[in-house]
């Protein structure tokens, strides 16, 4: 018993640090926040997809592979390295992120044992 509950508890804590994360993105979005914003995008990244290797924001644009998230990932790395003054889709990223969490149904490659049901 004392076993289940460690890995619901350990399991309930991944969840709300995903959750965190998602909460800190919309706000540097909202705030402009660029450096803080791509610095969580990959920390979205890496706690939603744990076997791949997320290292920058054409990483992640690979693995959400959304035309319209991959030209968001490029402006933001224009503003950040070259500070033009384009503007992100803000609900274009969210909608991305929401879309691609790893909450949703995980497809039969990811799954590590087949279901027991």
């Amino acid at each position: 018993m004392l076993i289940s509950y460690f890995l619901f508890s350990k399991q309930n804590i991944a969840l709300n640090n995903k959750s965190k994360t998602l909460t800190k993105i919309n706000n540097y979005l909202k705030n402009n926040d660029f450096r803080k914003l791509r610095d969580n995008l990959i920390k979205w990244g890496n706690e939603n997809y744990h076997n791949k290797d997320i290292n920058n924001l054409n990483d992640l644009a690979m693995l959400i592979n959304e035309d319209e998230f991959s030209q968001q990932m490029q402006i933001l790395n224009r503003i950040i390295y070259t500070g033009t003054d384009e503007k992100l889709e803000k609900s274009i990223i969210l909608s991305a992120l929401k879309n691609h969490s790893s909450d949703h149904k995980k497809s039969e490659a990811e799954r590590p044992l087949p279901e027991l049901y």
